[in-house]
């Protein structure tokens, strides 16, 4: 796990894909994506310019498999909404256009510490330990992903071509909110 997690940080994480490489260059995007362009073309700017996005490219990169882009509604309604990258697609195992990403993904998935633990190990420390706990708005799209893996993640969007280059955790990968806690002892001398 420690070679893994290393590897993750210094040359991108292994999205573990272990299917056969099918180019697939253009999709119909879902319709909620086509309902409000503008979410999706501000979405991916944004990102691009974050770094967690690379593109926009005027043709397909050699190599580009193209999965639709959707919208889903953000909680509590109303409050505006999220991208989705719809990696299931197609999602007939033998469909003309080939499998979809996630039909060949090695299905890993990852257990953060718990609220509890993260109190026990707070308190094992004694008096004057310092807490400091951050909630990070991106935290589920810090994960880099591989270079080699970035065609597995395209996206085509108004005659443009993008890859994703952050790994994107699901809900059903972890089990806890996006929390990073710290604590640290203070000396006195």
């Amino acid at each position: 796990l420690k070679a893994r997690l290393q590897a993750a940080l210094t040359v991108g994480a292994d999205i573990r894909y272990r299917g056969v490489h099918k180019p697939r260059t253009t999709v119909t995007n879902l319709r909620s994506a086509e309902q409000e362009p503008s979410v999706i073309s501000t979405y991916l700017e944004t990102e691009a310019k974050a770094g967690r996005i690379a593109g926009p490219f005027c043709s397909a990169p050699p190599g580009t498999v193209v999965s639709p882009v959707g919208l889903v509604a953000k909680k509590p309604v109303g409050s505006g909404f999220r991208m989705i990258h719809h990696l299931s697609y197609p999602r007939r195992p033998n469909a003309i256009q080939g499998d979809s990403i996630n039909q060949h993904v090695d299905d890993t998935s990852y257990k953060l510490t718990t609220v509890s633990r993260a109190a026990d190990k707070i308190r094992s420390m004694g008096r004057r330990t310092w807490l400091l706990k951050i909630d990070v708005k991106a935290a589920f799209r810090c994960v880099p992903v591989r270079r080699q893996d970035w065609p597995l993640l395209g996206i085509y969007w108004q005659d443009k071509w993008w890859f994703e280059k952050s790994e994107r955790l699901h809900s059903h990968q972890v089990t806890v909110t996006p929390v990073l806690v710290a604590a640290t002892r203070i000396r006195t001398t």
